[in-house]
């Protein structure tokens, strides 16, 4: 058996990669050399082009048969931004807290991951991680495309963890159940360009859009303004007359005479 990995020490060593989303190369390399050394075989893959990619993907497996476990995660970051003591790519510990850009979301959780497969002796069933290089980003090319990836091969976890923080007051003091699946959804909702002179001739789509999802927040009109908008409304405007002419003769330094 190996010698049991160092979560903290694994979890500096991966921030140390910069791995600003979408990510690829190094990070993936420190990953899948620390897995071999577990016996998992890795599959490695780059889709997509900028500026959605290239993102590289990792399926890790180890064993075969179920049960199948499964760890999930991201190795890409965000944007290291501004404030930073130090270097947010050193993955320094500065008074017993690890610093830097992946160190919360998500480095440390797969570290922690790999540090509980090196003291885990041998299993049945099969063991893998899934991890992707685009989940901070347009995800266009991340997890969808590794659940591509295992249907097209017919391999299904029977359960999966995924390491995203969600302590609260203490590690660990908080598991949530995933959701099953997500939607996005585009709704378009026609309206009428106007003035806010003449509303009455105008549509604002907002006002259609909470009227046909009836469970969301609707616009909120004081009271105040909905008289005003009801009086607006019920008075008839008449139509703006048209542009009057005139001649040049009647044009003088003043100014045109009406």
């Amino acid at each position: 058996m190996n010698s049991p990995i160092d979560a903290v020490a694994f979890a500096s060593e991966l921030i140390r990669c910069p791995s600003v989303t979408p990510a690829s190369g190094d990070v993936f390399d420190k990953l899948e050399a620390a897995l071999a050394s577990l016996g998992f075989t890795a599959h490695r893959w780059l889709m997509g082009e900028p500026p959605d990619g290239p993102t590289e993907n990792m399926v890790a497996i180890r064993g075969e048969g179920g049960p199948h476990f499964g760890f999930a995660g991201h190795l890409d970051v965000v944007p290291a931004g501004e404030g930073w003591n130090g270097d947010p790519f050193a993955g320094a510990v500065v008074d017993g807290i690890l610093v830097g850009r992946g160190a919360n979301d998500m480095k440390s959780a797969i570290a922690a991951y790999v540090a509980a497969l090196s003291r885990l002796g041998p299993t049945n069933g099969t063991l893998s991680l899934l991890i992707t290089g685009d989940e901070e980003g347009y995800a266009t090319w991340g997890t969808p495309r590794i659940i591509d990836w295992l249907n097209e091969r017919g391999i299904r976890p029977d359960m999966i963890l995924i390491g995203e923080p969600t302590s609260v007051d203490s590690l660990g003091d908080t598991v949530k159940i995933g959701r099953r699946g997500s939607v996005n959804m585009w709704i378009e909702v026609p309206g009428v360009q106007g003035h806010v002179a003449y509303p009455h001739r105008a549509t604002n789509p907002m006002h259609c859009t909470s009227t046909t999802a009836p469970n969301s927040s609707r616009p909120r009109t004081s009271s105040s303004r909905r008289s005003r908008l009801r009086r607006a409304q019920a008075t008839s405007f008449p139509a703006a007359p048209p542009p009057s002419s005139t001649s040049a003769s009647t044009i003088s330094s003043a100014g045109p005479t009406w």
